[in-house]
């Protein structure tokens, strides 16, 4: 069967206002997100077009419920497979067969496609952060030395460009960054609708090079919740 990748998708709303502290921009980014109005909404669904310097070009159709049900669907040379997330836990469906989902790493990039998670609290920002200015960036950076983890917001417009982060995976350290272009607004968000991941091991050398972009994002009530589960 074909691997399957999985990009990531990040979305971010931030107030048009500027604040002193960096515990001040976290907050107000927090309150200003949007998700609630998701929350209204229901039910999103929408398409990734994903393609990577791995030669692996792929479209996944995400659906995501208020109620923090997901499930993603990868359509295949050999059939559809389905990662899912309900109630009853993570999933699995291949040819049919339903089975526990235990990658970290597929569980971990599902939960990041979720609209309606608190982006801070998703990527572990608290009160321990520092706020700077660089470039034109307004500079949010987490102070654990554990683990590199910024975001760059631009300064005119507010909405996020970059995130950096140091990641661990297959025995190795790497560093990925995120960039995000072509903002357009759904629902009371601004999405970044096209996104560019970059992963370099220690070497600086270049793992995995790859671009997502988002289309047909729409409101899906018709979706049944019997769809996020499966027999």
């Amino acid at each position: 069967m074909k691997q399957i990748f999985f990009g990531f998708l990040y979305i971010l709303y931030i107030p048009n206002v500027f604040c002193q502290t960096a515990s001040d921009i976290v907050n107000a980014s927090s309150a200003k997100l949007g998700y609630s109005s998701l929350v209204d909404i229901g039910v999103i669904q929408y398409r990734i077009l994903q393609s990577n310097n791995l030669t692996i070009d792929q479209e996944i159709v995400f659906t995501a419920s208020s109620n923090g049900d997901l499930r993603a669907d990868v359509q295949l040379e050999d059939g559809q497979v389905s990662f899912i997330k309900n109630s009853k836990g993570y999933f699995q469906v291949i040819s049919g067969q339903t089975m526990p989902l235990t990658s970290e790493q597929t569980i971990q990039n599902l939960e990041r496609f979720n609209f309606l998670d608190n982006f801070y609290t998703l990527w572990g920002f608290s009160d321990n952060v520092k706020l700077g200015k660089s470039n034109g960036f307004i500079v949010i950076q987490s102070k654990d030395r554990s683990k590199k983890l910024s975001v760059k917001i631009d300064e005119n417009t507010l909405l996020p460009m970059v995130i950096e982060e140091d990641v661990s995976g297959y025995g190795k350290r790497f560093q990925r960054t995120i960039e995000f272009r072509e903002y357009k607004e759904f629902a009371g968000l601004w999405i970044a609708t096209e996104q560019t991941l970059t992963t370099r091991g220690k070497d600086n050398d270049t793992d995995l090079s790859e671009v997502i972009r988002i289309r047909d994002l729409v409101v899906a009530n018709h979706i049944k919740p019997s769809f996020f589960y499966v027999n």
